[in-house]
């Protein structure tokens, strides 16, 4: 039997609906504990807390706008309050509950999160389920929080993995007409922190906490016995901090930051051997509404720690400053351009990766992307870091 899990998010409510003198306060969030089939409808329960010594005020918007996040698909739904008061008041240490109830698109399924935003912040995390006929047998699930025991070994699994470890660079597998043809990356993230630990509560933002590890490979296909050419071994350890107040800026969505400390490394011995350690910090900045039409400017600076014995030059090649944009739809066709910069403008590198969603072209049957990229300057590998080329490729990617 299928677990699911409640997730409890807690930021500060900074919205003016709020009393002027209200300290912070927590929300919690939680929705239907069995799986629900598409296109129903179904009540999530907002809990508004009270840690003052005064009476607090609040009022209750009719309807709230969420995302509904479905693996890479995004989707605006709306939320709408059931028959109460649109003002109550919390009494010193208590806590109000209040329903709201949405209505599921007819079109997703599979592991979900609805993420609310505005006037406060909270998510929900639910199970959608093809639509069944009047007469197939009820579906029955128990809940499953982050660190309870599994009640069974592959619930635990399953719960295990969705509920510690996301996609973090994208993963793709392409395919070019000059050797090495293959070019494939890998790459995943783990939290450290439990969200329903002491330390996370105290300190939400820790949650940011995480262990990462992407691996990017040259596979020489059409070679004798097809061996890999070069990969890049990036194991790290980083903070992704995620900003709790979106739209607080005019034109800009949100801004947010990861940085960490990174090794990377290609795994060989001898003369082809190149391994290098950075810290890094690289602030997202998002103009436009991430679930619909966007731009995403990320400007990052490192700094080179330890030896380079093995490759005492690849700062030239590599330089300090790196730059990421992406544009597109939540939904739709993404361009996105990642570059570095040499110690001088003859050095340095850019690739350009285009994406498109195939789902919208087979019925939603499909959760992979066309994915075109063109890579041209020095450093492709790191194998032959200080040699310049200009590659294209084509193929599928996962995470985009």
């Amino acid at each position: 039997m299928r677990t699911l899990f409640l997730f409890l998010v807690m930021l500060q409510l900074s919205a003016p609906a709020l009393v002027a003198a209200q300290p912070a306060t927590l929300v919690y969030a939680s929705g239907p504990l069995a799986p629900v089939p598409a296109g129903s409808e179904q009540v999530v329960t907002l809990f508004f807390p009270n840690r003052t010594g005064q009476p607090l005020v609040i009022d209750l918007p009719e309807r709230l706008e969420a995302t509904l996040v479905v693996g890479q698909i995004s989707s605006k739904i709306f939320l709408t309050r059931t028959i109460a008061p649109a003002s109550l008041e919390i009494a010193p240490g208590g806590f109000i509950e209040q329903l709201y109830e949405v209505e599921l698109p007819s079109d997703v399924a599979g592991s979900a999160t609805i993420e609310i935003r505005s006037p406060f912040s909270a998510a929900v995390m639910l199970e959608i389920i093809p639509p069944t006929p009047a007469d197939a047998p009820e579906v029955a699930a128990t809940t499953q929080s982050r660190g309870a025991q599994p009640t069974t070994q592959a619930g635990g699994i399953v719960e295990y993995v969705r509920s510690n470890f996301s996609a973090y660079e994208p993963v793709y597998f392409l395919w070019g007409n000059e050797d090495p043809s293959v070019k494939f990356q890998v790459s995943l993230k783990y939290q450290l922190l439990n969200d329903e630990g002491p330390i996370a509560k105290a300190f939400p933002p820790a949650t940011g906490l995480h262990l990462a590890y992407t691996q990017t490979s040259f596979w020489d296909i059409g070679g004798e016995s097809a061996p890999f050419f070069d990969s890049s071994y990036k194991p790290e350890l980083l903070i992704a901090y995620e900003d709790p107040n979106p739209n607080r800026f005019p034109i800009v969505g949100r801004i947010d930051f990861t940085a960490g400390v990174q090794h990377e490394s290609n795994g060989k011995d001898g003369k082809d051997s190149r391994s290098l350690n950075i810290v890094y910090i690289r602030p997202v900045i998002t103009f436009g509404d991430k679930t619909d039409r966007f731009v995403t400017f990320s400007p990052g600076v490192h700094a080179y720690v330890g030896g380079l014995d093995e490759n005492k030059d690849i700062k030239d090649y590599r330089g300090y400053v790196y730059l990421r944009l992406v544009a597109g739809q939540a939904n739709g066709l993404q361009l996105a351009a990642t570059g570095r910069v040499g110690d001088d403008w003859g050095k340095g590198s850019l690739q350009l990766d285009l994406t498109y969603p195939v789902r919208r072209l087979l019925a939603g049957n499909l959760d992979l992307y066309l994915h075109g990229q063109f890579f041209t300057g020095f450093g492709e590998s790191l194998l032959l870091y200080s040699k310049d080329d200009t590659t294209f490729r084509v193929g599928i990617s996962l995470v985009r």
